[in-house]
């Protein structure tokens, strides 16, 4: 390696590549500075990041293309089982390259430097991010939450950790919920109940904790007042007494008012029209949901520009006017 050429170099060159999204070039770079300095933090940092850019880019394909509006009404069974496998074998090779290539960098810079905010915040998103082929749901929402807990034990006023703690442990709930025979009618068996409500209980308190201490940090978050609305709802779902149901069910009425609020006012101060749809639920619902297609935006350039890894859509919330109101349908 010549004069000059040192990792402060290559992460330079490839930080203009990275910046004019010339991906491959800057994973070049990215890969010598990581050469010329083995214990640079920021080297592996780099190369982690670009690696997940293109782990969630390959599987951003993948999905995309299963996601256009009416495609499954064109296809043949046989045509729409082929596409579903080679979306399946592309996120299992994409696991298996780009991701895992993506976490061994990443690991190594928080092992560099054992406190370094990026390098945890994007470790944790990695894992959160990667899915199972088969059921193309999380698939290490574990290992996830446990580096967003890394991030509370050196920074609990982190604007992002609460709230994803409070997703993995309410995605888990929502799961074991909807598994349940019979839902969403009311539990009629109090042994069910009680089952039910063991199992699930804790997972919902410890969501809502999280949820609520997103809110102290930054009180006019949707996202956070969205899943917490839903929270309230299945708590309403497995509680002991129709007191309780009560309370839970307004309490759950009162966030989603509050979050049409905000989104109205947000609406009027751009100028946007409000309500965009017919009927306030059909907004909500709209503004839960991801539109289709649309792809998550690019993380930021480490370590100089902040997190933008994608927040996760809350659930859709069930119609306000019908009966099963107080439970979420299951997608």
């Amino acid at each position: 390696m010549s004069s000059g050429e040192n990792a402060e170099t290559w992460l330079d060159k490839g930080a203009e590549a990275y910046a004019e999204m010339r991906i491959a070039e800057a994973g070049q770079n990215f890969e010598k500075a990581v050469a010329a300095d083995p214990h640079s933090a920021r080297a592996h940092l780099c190369l982690g990041v670009t690696l997940f850019f293109q782990y969630q880019n390959g599987i951003g394909e993948a999905l995309n293309e299963m996601d256009l509006a009416g495609e499954r009404h064109r296809l043949t069974r046989e045509q729409w089982q082929a596409r579903a496998e080679r979306r399946r074998a592309q996120i299992a090779e994409q696991n298996a390259g780009n991701a895992a290539n993506a976490e061994a960098h990443l690991r190594r810079a928080v092992e560099c430097e054992t406190d370094n905010q990026p390098s945890i915040e994007y470790l944790a998103a990695l894992y959160y991010a990667v899915l199972d082929p088969v059921t193309e749901h999380t698939a290490r929402p574990d290992d996830a939450k446990l580096w967003y807990a890394r991030l509370l034990e050196i920074n609990p006023q982190h604007p992002f950790a609460n709230y994803m703690c409070g997703v993995i442990d309410y995605q888990r709930a929502f799961a074991m919920i909807r598994s349940n025979a019979g839902f969403p009618r009311p539990l009629t068996d109090e042994n069910r109940r009680l089952s039910i409500r063991a199992k699930v209980g804790p997972l919902l308190s410890e969501s809502a904790r999280h949820f609520l201490r997103s809110l102290e940090i930054d009180p006019n978050s949707i996202h956070a007042m969205s899943y917490l609305m839903f929270v309230k709802r299945d708590q309403a779902y497995i509680t002991e007494t129709e007191d309780e149901v009560v309370r839970d069910r307004a309490e759950a009425d009162a966030l989603e008012q509050k979050v049409c609020k905000i989104l109205e006012a947000n609406a009027k101060a751009s100028g946007q029209p409000w309500p965009p749809c017919n009927t306030a639920s059909i907004t909500f619902v709209s503004v839960a949901r991801r539109p289709t297609g649309v792809k998550p935006p690019v993380p930021g350039f480490p370590p100089d520009a902040r997190l933008t890894v994608p927040l996760a859509p809350p659930p859709p919330p069930s119609p306000p006017s019908s009966a099963r109101r107080a439970h979420p349908d299951d997608d």
